[in-house]
């Protein structure tokens, strides 16, 4: 298995999706990973219901952007199940609010139909990287990584536009147990703490190493439980299988 990419491409061949239909509102996957004890950004939350409270909204959200540059503005219907032509978006590396007053300005038409999420930010300086990880929680683990300088947005290693093979980076564990890595820019510390974080955790998780807040470590981005995420069982035994060479 080359990379994330190809081991999506591969569940999608075999009419496997990696998420349920069951989404998941943004503030309440934040509010899942916080309760896990792991680390992740900070958040404000709103969901207006009258013209007024957008006002409010905005306030609120310029004084936030104002002390803890950059931010993520994220927007996502109301009703995630029948989100009527709406779509979930977001605005990245947010420094200045007049950014997303004129996201505002130009939907208002719809302001009422979506929740809003404005958070703290990761940033990378050059040596961060962000990840993904499917954990069953017992033991047994795929991870891959990507080490782009620069990139601190998960969604460029889950939601690739580009190919990043020379800055990617993949390891698996067995029974608690690394079993096959392309030891190409983990070092051994690092998976080390990656497994800290996930190995006894179940899920579909997404962080990232980098600076949050003056603080360099690793930070929860994304959380799906197994309940509506797909352990790839099978893409998992044939890199197991195939580890000759690669193995710790």
């Amino acid at each position: 298995m080359a990379n994330w990419g190809e081991w999506q491409k591969a569940l999608e061949n075999a009419g496997i999706t990696k998420y349920s239909d069951a989404a998941i509102p943004t503030v309440e996957i934040y509010s899942q990973i916080k309760t896990m004890g792991l680390a992740t950004v900070e958040w404000l939350s709103f969901w207006p219901g009258q013209s007024s409270e957008i006002a409010s909204m905005q306030a609120d959200v310029q004084r936030f952007i104002q002390t803890k540059p950059p931010c993520l503005f994220i927007f996502e219907p109301k009703d995630l199940q029948n989100p009527q032509g709406l779509k979930k978006g977001y605005l990245f590396n947010v420094q200045n609010f007049s950014e997303i007053e004129k996201w505002i300005s130009s939907n208002t038409n719809h302001l009422l139909s979506y929740t809003y999420l404005v958070t703290t930010q990761i940033s990378n300086g050059g040596n961060g990287f962000v990840g993904n990880v499917f954990s069953d929680g017992v033991g047994n683990l795929v991870c891959e990584t990507l080490h782009k300088p620069g990139v601190s947005n998960s969604r460029e290693l889950s939601q690739p536009k580009e190919s990043f093979s020379d800055y990617l980076d993949f390891f698996i564990t067995r029974d608690f147990e690394v079993k096959s890595h392309q030891k190409k820019w983990l070092n051994r510390g690092l998976i080390q703490q990656i497994l800290s974080q996930y190995e006894s955790r179940s899920g579909y998780f997404e962080f990232v190493y980098g600076t949050h807040l003056g603080k360099t470590g690793f930070f929860t981005t994304g959380f799906v439980p197994l309940s509506q995420a797909s352990f790839p069982t099978q893409l998992w035994e044939q890199e197991f299988h195939n580890r000759f060479g690669r193995s710790l």
